[in-house]
């Protein structure tokens, strides 16, 4: 059962990094408040969904419908690797800042002494954070695209759509494409944003069927975020075939930047136990384009 309620600062999440060091120094607290967000009204059994159980000397909670025995990181991101919890916390408080934080960086301060396992965390947790299914941009939408560039590649195509608010710019949807033509576009503006939009572009796609103006200071304002951010936080080091993760990381980032760092802490944990297990090797071929 999902829990819907309003996230407190304080009691849901916590509100500073001197909260957040106090509530998470150690493993059991990790832990506890792991249950708390994965099982927000109590256990409930990954094979037959019952809630009646018992906790066994290795720490696993048994089914006393079924007998399934299973832990709290069984099935997520964090299943099956050897590093604390507590690691894990850092690393995504510091993916849950502002401007979001480099492999490097995280190698250093949490000391986990190889830059492939920083990688692989990050871009496990950037997994999370692309949604299957956003609602469509509405009311004004600025959308065109840009050429951004990789390490390996060349520029990639990156289209971006942006709702135009009351002094600053609302939601934001980002996907790269396959070329600046036209119909690509027009697939994106499909997926992007709703009927009845008023779209502004730098020019008129035959194909697009929405009202028209020109203007875009608020898509330049995201494109030139998106660039210094892949600049200064990445250090320009975006490789093609990770490209679409990234993009979902800085919409993920755009889109909720006006909550506080724990409540997006707090929303990067529930996409941890939500997603599957990963392999790091699985990490490495990156995916296609898709919508964000």
């Amino acid at each position: 059962m999902s829990d819907e309620r309003e996230r407190r600062g304080g009691i849901d999440y916590p509100v500073s990094r001197a909260e957040f060091e106090r509530r998470f120094g150690s493993e059991a607290p990790c832990r506890t408040y792991l249950e708390r967000v994965r099982w927000p009204e109590g256990f409930v059994c990954p094979g037959c969904g019952g809630r009646r159980n018992w906790l066994t000397g290795r720490g696993l909670y048994r089914c006393a419908a079924c007998a399934r025995g299973s832990s709290v990181t069984a099935g997520t991101i964090f299943a099956g690797s050897r590093k604390p919890l507590r690691l894990w916390f850092e690393a995504l408080w510091a993916l849950a800042g502002d401007d979001g934080v480099s492999a490097e960086a995280v190698r250093v301060d949490l000391g986990l002494g190889s830059y492939q396992t920083a990688w692989a965390w990050l871009h496990k947790l950037r997994r999370t954070m692309t949604d299957p299914a956003p609602e469509r941009l509405a009311g004004t939408v600025e959308l065109a695209s840009i050429p951004l560039w990789s390490v390996e590649r060349g520029a990639a195509t990156v289209a971006i759509a942006a709702e135009v608010g009351r002094g600053e710019t609302g939601r934001i949807r980002i996907s790269r494409l396959p070329d600046d033509r036209p119909a690509a576009i027009e697939r994106f503006a499909a997926q992007a944003v709703a009927a009845g939009a008023t779209l502004r572009t730098y020019r008129r796609y035959p194909e697009t069927a929405f009202p028209f103006e020109t203007g875009l200071p608020e898509f330049e304002r995201v494109a030139s975020r998106l660039k210094e951010w892949c600049t200064q936080t990445h250090s320009g080091a975006i490789r093609a075939r990770q490209l679409d993760f990234y993009l979902a990381e800085f919409a993920f980032r755009y889109n909720h930047r006006a909550e506080p760092q724990g409540l997006r802490f707090y929303r990067l944990l529930q996409g941890a136990l939500a997603a599957a297990p990963m392999a790091a090797r699985s990490l490495v071929g990156g995916t296609e384009a898709v919508g964000r």
